[in-house]
């Protein structure tokens, strides 16, 4: 790997975040794993360090307070800066198709991945 690569999950499941953190680890494709488990966690976060932000996020849909659309939807309100900086993966369990068109179709959602994250999915999409 040649350049620092951060990746902040943000998701309200102590279990997910922790199977998730073992399979990015095992894919050496990210040098630095950033864990909240709440949105708004993870909108302090990004503003706390808009000259050092991470490439990629991992956002769950389903968490209590603010969730995954409402976290979407902040993210939105942000300078162009933060936002052209990141791209964001929804991973979720929702199998509802609903979630996965609504996903796809935001604009600053890269791709829906349906857990949980496995080595070859990393692998195919960052390598």
């Amino acid at each position: 790997m040649n350049e620092k690569r951060e990746i902040l999950l943000i998701d309200d499941d102590a279990t997910s975040n922790l199977i998730n953190e073992v399979v990015i680890k095992k894919s050496n494709l990210f040098n630095s794993i950033k864990t909240v488990i709440a949105a708004e966690s993870g909108l302090n976060y990004l503003l706390s360090k808009p000259d050092n932000l991470p490439e990629v996020i991992f956002l769950d849909i389903n968490m209590p307070e603010m969730d995954g659309w409402e976290f979407l939807d902040k993210f939105a309100e942000l300078d162009t800066e933060i936002r052209d900086k990141i791209d964001i993966y929804m991973l979720s369990s929702s199998q509802n198709p609903d979630d996965i068109i609504r996903a796809v179709k935001n604009p600053f959602v890269k791709d829906f991945l349906s857990k949980p994250l496995k080595l070859e999915m990393i692998k195919r999409k960052f390598e």
